[in-house]
């Protein structure tokens, strides 16, 4: 068999197959996939809204220990960088306690 004669032989196998799944009947969807879609974003989206907000906190306390390192290195006294790091932490934890509070009365209104 020639090199031209086994890529007809492919072609023709191919156009078998694709008529084959032609012919065969269209998947539709379930009648609730839209449900179940709309369901699991909303699970999803709930989950990232919670840990935005950890994660929102964590990157505020690393940016402020690494502002008040080079504040230190500047030649700034230990003393205004601890109240500037407690007033960025205790901040970020106020309003993390806040958003949380809300999207957990949120859920439970819903």
């Amino acid at each position: 068999m020639t090199e031209t004669e086994h890529h007809d032989a492919e072609d023709l196998e191919m156009d078998r197959l694709l008529m084959d799944r032609m012919r065969a009947p269209v998947p539709a969807l379930s009648s609730n996939f839209e449900r179940k879609i709309v369901r699991a974003a909303k699970r999803d989206s709930d989950l990232l809204g919670r840990y935005r907000w950890i994660v929102f906190a964590a990157y505020v306390v690393a940016s402020a220990l690494t502002s008040l390192a080079i504040m230190h290195n500047a030649g700034l006294g230990w003393l205004p960088i601890v109240g500037i790091l407690a007033a960025a932490t205790v901040g970020s934890a106020a309003f993390v306690a806040w958003k949380t509070g809300r999207a957990a009365v949120a859920r439970s209104e819903a």
